[in-house]
C-alpha cells in the first residue's frame, strides 16, 4: 500500500507518528516492523521491558504494540510501568486467546489487545492506526472538501 493510503479501517497512516515496539521474540518484532513501515510510521524496537521504559521518555512515541510475555519483566509488569509516567496507548500482544489476558491488560492500564497470529493487514495496521489517533489530541477530518477540526 502506497505511503498515506487508507486501508487499515479508511485511516491515513502517514500521520500517525512512532510506534515502540516491544517483543522479545526478533521474527516476529521484524514483521510488526515492516508492516507498520509500509504503511508510513517510524518504528522503535526494545527487546525487554527494561528497554522500553529505557526508551520511553527519549522517543515519545504514538503508540507502543507491547508483548505480554517477555522475559525478566512481564509484559503486564512493564505496562503497569508505563502507565504510572505516560498516558500513550498500550496495545498489548499475546499468543493465548483467553480473556484472562485481556483483563488482565485492561488493569494494568493496556488500552487494547490483539492476538498473535494477527492479520497483518487488518489486524496490526487497524488497531496501532486507531489508537494512534485516538490518542492525538487534535485531530482534522476531512469530508470532501468540508474540514471539520475535532479534540
Amino acid at each position: 500500500m502506497p505511503l498515506g493510503g487508507t486501508d487499515a479501517g479508511g485511516i491515513s497512516a502517514s500521520n500517525c507518528g512512532m510506534i515502540l515496539i516491544v517483543e522479545d521474540d526478533d521474527r516476529i518484532s521484524r514483521l510488526e516492523r515492516f508492516v507498520l513501515e509500509q504503511v508510513g510510521y517510524r518504528v522503535t524496537w526494545a527487546g525487554t521491558g527494561e528497554d522500553a521504559l529505557e526508551i520511553l521518555p527519549k522517543a515519545t512515541p504514538s503508540v507502543v504494540l507491547l508483548d505480554v510475555r517477555l522475559p525478566q519483566m512481564a509484559g503486564f509488569t512493564t505496562c503497569q510501568k508505563i502507565r504510572e509516567s505516560s498516558p500513550v496507548p498500550i496495545i498489548m500482544v499475546t499468543a493465548m486467546d483467553q480473556d484472562v489476558d485481556r483483563v488482565r491488560g485492561s488493569e494494568m492500564g493496556a488500552d487494547d489487545c490483539i492476538t498473535k497470529p494477527f492479520s497483518t493487514h487488518d489486524g496490526i495496521q487497524g488497531e496501532v492506526c486507531l489508537a494512534a489517533h485516538r490518542w492525538q489530541p487534535f485531530h482534522i477530518l476531512t469530508i470532501h472538501q468540508l474540514t471539520i477540526p475535532q479534540t
